[in-house]
């Protein structure tokens, strides 16, 4: 990708470093936080019952980049945009998706699994997807693993994870109550950086009906397709949810990490735009589902639902 290489300007870096600063914050806050959320019990579970999991990481290593590299072609996304869209998609997991996990009432231990594994494995697996999905664009030429990245990423994903199940070891109502509390926390950390970069750099979100729709069909395939593939597994609903909720995920700082050594300029601007929409979408999608499925809970398991269902006539056999 020589040919699209020219000297980043200082204010391109700094928006870059702020990004991947703020995601790296809100990577260790929500590993902590829902952290205090599991203990050991829940992993050993996962370990014995592993199918969920290894789906998950099947759909998030493997099929997200060949979904994304059919986008691209029926679509016809431009160079850059199609680029962005098929380095996001095969990154690993995101640090999103144990919030609306939480919220939706699903597998939290399955989703921190994944995060954790999915980045364990992105020093091969990166590559890989690029290379079987290369062939959509030749100027696409991957020389550059933000390894170091990885390393910090699963040391401070693991740190957290820890530090949050010791806690809860400790004080499990404390750190019941700690996560009700700042459950959001993470969310308005992205938030955050997103209004910041939009300010710094107005044209870094400006996107168009195609960018939009590539990356709202992206997500919501895989989304329902996981979900739905883990219920024709036998997979109970909570567990589903989660499965579909840390595929669609993605790791925004890593993508970031290698459009930022791939593009400079104008080029830069324009493809931070991809990165930015997953974050965006993913996160409208979540408070979607998490205000259906609260909603949902709310008027199935009320007590005055329940009062009524106890006050329907039985019918005599």
């Amino acid at each position: 990708m020589a040919s699209l290489q020219v000297e980043a300007s200082p204010e391109e870096d700094a928006v870059i470093k702020l990004q991947r600063t703020f995601l790296l914050v809100t990577l260790g806050l929500s590993s902590l936080i829902y952290g205090s959320k599991v203990d050991p019990l829940d992993f050993t579970r996962g370990v014995k019952k592993p199918k969920a999991m290894w789906m998950s990481m099947f759909v998030s290593v493997l099929l997200s980049p060949v979904l994304a590299y059919v986008l691209i072609l029926a679509l016809r996304l431009e160079v850059r945009e199609g680029i962005a869209l098929l380095v996001t998609s095969c990154c690993p997991a995101g640090n999103l998706s144990p919030i609306f996990t939480y919220y939706t009432e699903a597998d939290i231990c399955l989703s921190l699994s994944v995060i954790v594994l999915s980045t364990l494995m992105s020093v091969g697996m990166i590559p890989l997807g690029v290379y079987i999905c290369s062939n959509a664009y030749t100027e696409l030429d991957l020389t550059v693993i933000p390894n170091t990245l990885i390393v910090v990423n699963l040391c401070v994903n693991i740190g957290g994870i820890a530090l949050g199940m010791a806690f809860r070891r400790y004080k499990e109502k404390w750190a019941d109550r700690f996560v009700k509390a700042v459950s959001y926390l993470p969310l308005l950390v992205v938030i955050a950086m997103i209004i910041i970069v939009r300010i710094k750099l107005p044209n870094s979100v400006d996107a168009s009906i195609k960018d939009i729709s590539a990356v709202f069909l992206y997500l919501i395939i895989v989304l329902c397709g996981t979900y739905l593939t883990g219920m024709l597994v036998d997979q109970d609903h909570h567990v589903c949810r989660a499965m579909g909720l840390c595929s669609a995920d993605k790791s925004v700082a890593l993508a970031l990490s290698i459009i930022h050594v791939s593009f400079s300029g104008e080029a830069l601007v324009d493809t931070l735009t991809i990165p930015t929409l997953f974050l965006i979408e993913y996160i409208l999608i979540g408070v979607v589902l998490s205000v259906a499925y609260q909603i949902y809970s709310y008027h199935t398991f009320s007590p005055f639902t329940v009062i009524l269902e106890n006050l329907r006539p039985v019918t005599p056999v």
